[in-house]
């Protein structure tokens, strides 16, 4: 069964070797252009905001917006020049982005300005949710989990998922890598990442119980990573890692099940469910889609170039004239998924030596 750390080297070792501390500048409106196919930035993450606004975040503690569905992009200055990991908008104005040494950036105006929060950690963070423009949770390097109640005014550190599991008079459990983040509710949390392992606390994070995940052998301690979670209706949660395995809850996340991708590529790094259309992307370019809540998937069609690129990121929304998606990826790459296709914006993409 094949061990899986590697997303760091994927998506953040490149971040890693370019980032550089936090500035805590006041957040700026001046804009730039960007002309088609001219973001030059790894892209981590991305949001759906309404049938026309879209935003981005990557390297560099880079932002973009597009008003016109991706079709020009405008950067919007931010005050890091962290990497920004991943990125969850409560609704089309509230929401929070994330990344390296524990940076969090909060937005009220849906992404034109952007403002520092104190999260009180400095590990990477990997993950986020917003649940509403008040309760959001982050999670990222050492088994970390901050939640906030109260906007990101405060972020409150919560215990350790897995610690728990320590014999008496043995050292505290080694922290891992936890990707993934859903809140159900404000006290509902489910978390998930390295090897498969899944968690769930009940009580904002006092305490955690671990899931049985169908990608964790408990006994022999090994495992298929968890990089993505994901929530659709009806008490449905996906989650998604090495070997294109993608897990199904319906019970919001009491127990789970792996679905049969029939995609064989290494990593999903990316999903997200709307009502009955499921998307997601990982390495090689890979895009699948499902038409039934997750249950099945099928793989797109891309473009040869983009299977030199991962893709990393996916947002569905549900517009006035449908489901509507965006992919975001390496080396500046965007995707609008709409009615089963995607239209691509598909910067130099340098050649495999």
């Amino acid at each position: 069964m094949k061990k899986a750390g590697n997303i760091l080297i994927v998506l953040i070792a490149v971040a890693v070797a370019v980032s550089i501390a936090v500035l805590l500048a006041r957040p700026h409106q001046k804009t730039a252009v960007i002309v088609r196919n001219q973001i030059e930035s790894n892209l981590f993450a991305g949001a759906v905001l309404t049938e026309t606004d879209m935003l981005v975040v990557g390297d560099l503690g880079k932002a973009y917006l597009s008003a016109d569905a991706g079709k020009t992009w405008h950067e919007i200055q931010t005050p890091t020049r962290a990497a920004l990991l991943d990125l969850s908008m409560s609704d089309d104005k509230s929401g929070w982005a994330v990344g390296q040494s524990g940076v969090i950036l909060h937005t009220t105006d849906g992404g034109k300005t952007w403002t520092a929060q104190r999260s009180g950690v400095e590990v990477s963070l990997l993950g986020i949710h917003a649940l509403d423009a008040l309760n959001a949770c982050a999670t990222g390097a050492d088994s970390t989990v901050i939640i906030t109640q109260d906007g990101g005014a405060t972020w409150i550190k919560a215990s350790r998922p897995g610690e728990e599991q320590a014999k008496e008079g043995q050292p505290p459990a080694a922290g891992f890598n936890l990707f993934g983040v859903k809140m159900i509710d404000a006290d509902t949390i489910c978390v998930a990442g390295y090897m498969g392992r899944i968690f769930l606390t009940k009580d904002a994070g006092k305490s955690w119980a671990e899931i049985k995940s169908p990608l964790y052998d408990s006994e022999n301690q090994v495992g298929r990573t968890i990089f993505t979670l994901a929530g659709g209706a009806g008490g449905g949660l996906a989650a998604a890692g090495v070997d294109m395995a993608i897990l199904l809850s319906e019970d919001n996340a009491l127990t789970w099940a792996e679905t049969d991708t029939v995609v064989h590529e290494p990593e999903i790094f990316g999903i997200d469910l709307e009502g009955r259309t499921g998307l997601a992307v990982g390495s090689a370019g890979t895009v699948i889609v499902s038409s039934d809540a997750g249950a099945t998937w099928k793989k797109i069609g891309i473009p040869e170039i983009l299977k030199r690129a991962w893709l990393s990121g996916v947002d569905l929304r549900r517009t006035p004239s449908g489901t509507k998606g965006l992919i975001t990826g390496q080396y500046g790459i965007t995707g609008v998924y709409e009615n089963g296709n995607v239209s691509w914006q598909i910067p130099v993409i340098p050649e495999v030596q």
